[in-house]
């Protein structure tokens, strides 16, 4: 990750948060380093700064970035798609291309908790994901698909996952009204088809 592109990030409003060199853990070492605790739940309450961000690659210049979702990052919230689906129309808002799917942003004015289900994750408070270009630990770098500059995060709530009930929509934080043309397939688990909408346990 440069720091150039790093302060691109910051200039975007995002909350930031170095990671381990090809790697997707916290860098402990920068983190001590730089803020005297190991503890990443800080920069979410405050942004870490310019001459913050420009310390860590002082200190690690191979270091990775991620972005606190959620509040600190202006209603963030990251669709984790772990396998890359046929037939799908995908939604113009900033979009990621990872190891294995994409990481499609949306904004959401309420928060939204992080569940699974059997596409892969919708991750809101709390969490956190990889930006762009760090490098994932299989050595693959992730990229836009769709950047920042080319389309703005569309909202949580203008998206609709068909298939799901009105119960489903409620517990996804009200998906459904002004659905744009975006359908995620409902995967097998373990031999069972899990609705699209319907979240599955972790363990799954």
């Amino acid at each position: 990750m440069s720091l150039s592109v790093a302060l691109e990030h910051y200039e975007r409003g995002l909350a930031l948060l170095p990671l381990r060199p090809k790697g997707k853990e916290p860098n402990f070492a920068v983190l001590t380093e730089v803020h005297g605790s190991q503890e990443w739940r800080p920069l979410a309450a405050r942004r870490a700064s310019p001459a913050e961000i420009r310390h860590w690659h002082e200190v690690d210049p191979e270091t990775n970035l991620g972005v606190i979702l959620g509040g600190p990052s202006g209603g963030l919230v990251v669709i984790d798609v772990d396998r890359e689906p046929m037939g799908v129309a995908w939604p113009a808002t900033p979009t990621v291309r990872t190891s294995r799917g994409r990481h499609v942003y949306v904004r959401s004015d309420e928060p939204v908790q992080t569940m699974t289900f059997p596409w892969g994750e919708l991750r809101g408070e709390g969490s956190y994901v990889a930006l762009p270009d760090s490098v994932h630990p299989s050595g693959i770098r992730y990229e836009y698909v769709v950047s920042p500059s080319e389309a703005e995060p569309i909202g949580l709530s203008d998206l609709e996952f068909p298939g799901t009930s009105h119960h489903h929509h409620k517990a996804l934080g009200g998906l459904g009204p002004n659905p744009q043309e975006y359908q995620l397939p409902a995967y097998p688990s373990e031999d069972l088809v899990g609705e699209l909408g319907c979240p599955i346990p972790r363990s799954w």
